[in-house]
């Protein structure tokens, strides 16, 4: 959700908060560019999600461990002692 507020400067902030995802605030002299960025970052994060983009997704070393395992085909035989290390 996007918050934009008039400083006291004059200047416009924007706020952009998401459960789960880091806050992004930038600030603009005018309302009109903070509430284009505001749609564009929206839109930006509803793409990523809908794609499923890793920086938005919950992602654990175990998952990444087990994708690997599956894929790897070498001959390593001690690769699943070191990887459960």
């Amino acid at each position: 959700m996007a918050y934009i507020r008039k400083l006291t400067s004059g200047k416009y902030q924007v706020q952009i908060r998401q459960s789960g995802l880091k806050t992004i605030s930038k600030t603009f002299p005018r309302k009109k560019d903070a509430s284009l960025f505001a749609a564009q970052v929206e839109a930006d994060r509803k793409l990523a999600q809908s794609l499923g983009d890793p920086l938005t997704s919950k992602l654990t070393l175990t998952n990444l461990i087990d994708d690997f395992i599956e894929q790897y085909n070498k001959k390593d035989h001690d690769i699943n002692t070191r990887l459960n290390w």
